[in-house]
Protein backbone atom coordinates (compact mmCIF):
# COMPACT_ATOMS: atom_id res chain seq x y z
CA UNK A 1 0.00 0.00 0.00
CA UNK A 2 2.90 1.89 1.06
CA UNK A 3 4.65 1.89 -2.50
CA UNK A 4 1.21 2.51 -4.32
CA UNK A 5 0.75 5.65 -2.59
CA UNK A 6 4.58 6.78 -3.73
CA UNK A 7 3.82 5.95 -7.22
CA UNK A 8 0.70 7.70 -7.40
CA UNK A 9 2.70 11.04 -7.14
CA UNK A 10 3.00 13.62 -9.59
CA UNK A 11 6.60 13.65 -9.76
CA UNK A 12 6.59 9.84 -10.16
CA UNK A 13 4.39 9.73 -12.64
CA UNK A 14 5.92 12.09 -15.01
CA UNK A 15 9.26 10.81 -14.05
CA UNK A 16 7.76 7.08 -15.11
CA UNK A 17 5.98 8.64 -18.27
CA UNK A 18 9.90 8.55 -20.09
CA UNK A 19 9.71 11.77 -20.76
CA UNK A 20 12.49 13.38 -18.44
CA UNK A 21 15.34 12.02 -17.76
CA UNK A 22 15.99 12.85 -13.80
CA UNK A 23 13.02 13.19 -10.96
CA UNK A 24 14.81 16.61 -10.16
CA UNK A 25 13.91 17.97 -13.40
CA UNK A 26 10.41 16.90 -12.99
CA UNK A 27 10.45 18.28 -9.31
CA UNK A 28 11.92 21.52 -11.09
CA UNK A 29 9.00 21.64 -13.69
CA UNK A 30 6.35 21.40 -11.15
CA UNK A 31 8.04 23.72 -8.58
CA UNK A 32 8.21 25.92 -11.58
CA UNK A 33 4.25 25.90 -12.05
CA UNK A 34 4.60 24.15 -15.60
CA UNK A 35 2.35 21.06 -14.61
CA UNK A 36 -1.47 21.09 -14.04
CA UNK A 37 -3.29 18.60 -12.08
CA UNK A 38 -6.74 18.28 -14.11
CA UNK A 39 -6.48 21.51 -15.44
CA UNK A 40 -5.44 23.54 -12.00
CA UNK A 41 -1.78 24.22 -11.75
CA UNK A 42 0.30 22.58 -8.81
CA UNK A 43 3.55 23.40 -7.12
CA UNK A 44 3.65 19.88 -4.71
CA UNK A 45 5.81 17.35 -6.37
CA UNK A 46 4.52 14.99 -3.94
CA UNK A 47 0.52 15.85 -4.98
CA UNK A 48 -1.64 12.44 -4.84
CA UNK A 49 -3.19 11.74 -8.12
CA UNK A 50 -5.75 9.64 -8.54
CA UNK A 51 -6.58 7.32 -11.54
CA UNK A 52 -8.14 9.35 -14.14
CA UNK A 53 -6.47 12.32 -13.19
CA UNK A 54 -5.10 14.15 -16.04
CA UNK A 55 -1.19 15.64 -16.31
CA UNK A 56 -0.24 18.72 -18.28
CA UNK A 57 3.48 20.01 -18.86
CA UNK A 58 2.87 23.57 -20.71
CA UNK A 59 5.81 25.82 -22.04
CA UNK A 60 8.41 25.16 -24.36
CA UNK A 61 10.82 23.83 -21.67
CA UNK A 62 14.16 21.82 -22.85
CA UNK A 63 13.90 19.34 -19.91
CA UNK A 64 12.37 16.81 -21.94
CA UNK A 65 14.08 14.01 -23.53
CA UNK A 66 15.13 14.95 -26.98
CA UNK A 67 15.70 18.72 -26.68
CA UNK A 68 13.04 21.43 -26.93
CA UNK A 69 9.82 20.24 -26.60
CA UNK A 70 6.99 21.41 -28.93
CA UNK A 71 3.26 20.66 -28.86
Amino acid sequence: AFLKLLEMRSDSLLFRSGSFTTRLQVRQLINHRFVSVNGVVTTSPSFECKIGDKLEVFGNNSLRKGGLYSP
